[in-house]
């Protein structure tokens, strides 16, 4: 499964974040980044920044760097959210990165000599409570971080000479994972209500899963504080819940106009009185590329004039979109906006990862919403019989 900056977010979810304090946040609008590193670190370049962690459309972008002076560093600035996660991180050759919680207050940093690869491995914060929240987060998924890492070492061992169905067990086991990783949070988000890290996780990683059942996401939304659910950027994920609730309720797909290959618009209408399978891809999504080969053959399985395809990439390149379709040869429909996520029918399905499909009945209304391709293989087996091309 793709999503935006999913590698970023994988790597994310796998660092330990380290912290301490009591668990709150305020309404100061300055933070202050003070640093005291071991001297070998003089002269030495260090970056902070959130550009892979923005999450609710209204963060402050950080991206910054200062020079190690004296055995010290500082960073300043204001921000519009009471935390962001950032990372903190040395210019190469220098390996070293911690991801913490930048916050509207002072906040110190000591990073002890260290024999590990990560020179930033021994960090250790004063006055960062939303950093200790994630350090309580982090500690309830003690379990599922060493099942995460001993599963990404023997991915990294098998996976590229695997078959497969070798290949095939490995996603498996990662959705399973990551499963167990949700519901985690879930009941930690559930158990600290007031926690600023409860607002980021629903919004950053689990509001993408639950927005299929979005009174499920509504519940944990309002089972947030007062407080919480008051901060504008608590603001545009209710928007996202209330829109999709309006969109399951109706199962209505909604009217569409988006050009194909040759420029030639293609409507939602052409699709009336046949089954229609949107595949959400693009040509730089690799999960999305491995499931190509099962589409087809669900599509050589049933099209006729009772089931069809159609392709909606996410590209922004149309040469990158254009060599995919030709590399691929995919014999159904294929549109694009070309505007990646931004796109307006992407928006309007709330699609936020990728590979994602969406099956229409031949009336017009929804079969299925945002489901797995195993999802649509047993409903189609289940109201079609294999047509013939």
């Amino acid at each position: 499964m793709a999503v935006k900056q999913i590698t970023m977010k994988k790597n994310l979810l796998s660092v330990l974040i380290v912290a301490c304090i009591v668990a709150t946040t305020d309404a100061q609008q300055v933070f202050e980044l003070r640093g005291t590193v071991p001297v070998s670190w003089e002269g030495k370049t260090i970056y902070l920044s959130n550009k892979f962690t923005e999450y609710s459309k209204r963060e402050t972008p950080v991206m910054d760097s200062c020079v190690v002076n004296d055995g010290n560093f500082r960073f300043t600035g204001m921000l519009k959210n009471p935390a962001t996660l950032v990372s903190l991180y040395l210019k190469r050759p220098d390996i070293g990165v911690k991801q913490f919680f930048l916050e509207n207050r002072q906040t110190t940093l000591t990073v002890f000599p260290t024999s590990k690869s990560n020179l930033l491995d021994s960090c250790v914060f004063m006055n960062a409570p939303v950093t200790m929240q994630q350090q309580e987060l982090e500690a309830a998924k003690a379990d599922f971080n060493k099942k995460m890492i001993a599963f990404s070492i023997r991915e990294q061992k098998e996976y590229n000479g695997a078959n497969d169905s070798v290949k095939n067990s490995f996603g498996n086991e990662y959705r399973l994972l990551k499963k167990e990783e949700d519901k985690v949070v879930l009941d930690f988000i559930r158990r600290r209500p007031d926690y600023y890290v409860s607002l980021f996780w629903f919004c950053y990683q689990l509001s993408d899963r639950l927005m299929a059942i979005p009174d499920s996401a509504l519940a944990v939304f309002n089972n947030l504080s007062p407080g919480l659910r008051a901060l504008p950027e608590a603001d545009s994920i209710l928007m996202r819940i209330k829109n999709k609730l309006v969109l399951t309720k109706s199962r209505m797909m909604p009217e569409f106009v988006i050009n194909d290959l040759s420029g030639k618009p293609v409507r939602a209408a052409d699709f009336k009185g046949r089954y229609l399978l949107i595949d959400f891809w693009a040509s730089w999504c690799g999960p999305c590329i491995e499931q190509l080969p099962a589409v087809k053959e669900l599509y050589r399985k049933f099209h006729g004039k009772h089931f069809t395809v159609l392709g909606v990439s996410l590209d922004n390149n149309k040469s990158a979109w254009v060599k995919a379709l030709e590399r691929h040869a995919l014999p159904w429909a294929q549109v694009s906006e070309l505007n990646g996520w931004e796109s307006p029918f992407v928006k309007k399905l709330d699609i936020r990862y990728i590979p994602q499909y969406y099956l229409v009945a031949p009336d017009g209304r929804f079969a299925l919403m945002g489901v797995s391709f195993n999802e649509v293989q047993k409903y189609l087996s289940a109201v079609l019989k294999p047509g013939n091309p």
